[in-house]
């Protein structure tokens, strides 16, 4: 009798083990699987980010452009000859023809 319940409990220890390397692996896969998925949600985040920065980015610099040809215009205007008959109209067109080339 003794020697079958050593027998059975060598089984029994056998099996187990065979077991827990099955525990194991399934919780590595685990953790592996939750791994992916964290890394792929903070790539897509920092993907998303980047392209919203960009569009920013390309947002400020067409208003600084449109800002400068403003002011260039605006300089323009400000310097051109005045007209001989009105000295305090800065920048007004001298006539008609002047409009034209």
């Amino acid at each position: 009798m003794n020697n079958y319940r050593n027998q059975q409990t060598d089984i029994f220890n056998r099996l187990s083990g065979i077991a827990g390397i099955g525990q194991t692996a399934q919780g590595s896969a685990q953790t592996l699987g939750t791994q992916t998925a964290a890394n792929i949600g903070q790539l897509g985040i920092g993907g998303a980010s980047a392209l919203g920065a960009g569009q920013i980015n390309a947002a400020n610099a067409m208003s600084g452009g449109l800002q400068g040809v403003g002011n260039a215009g605006f300089l323009y205007s400000m310097l051109r000859p005045q007209s001989s008959a009105n000295p305090l109209s800065i920048g007004a067109p001298q006539d008609a023809s002047s409009m034209i080339g």
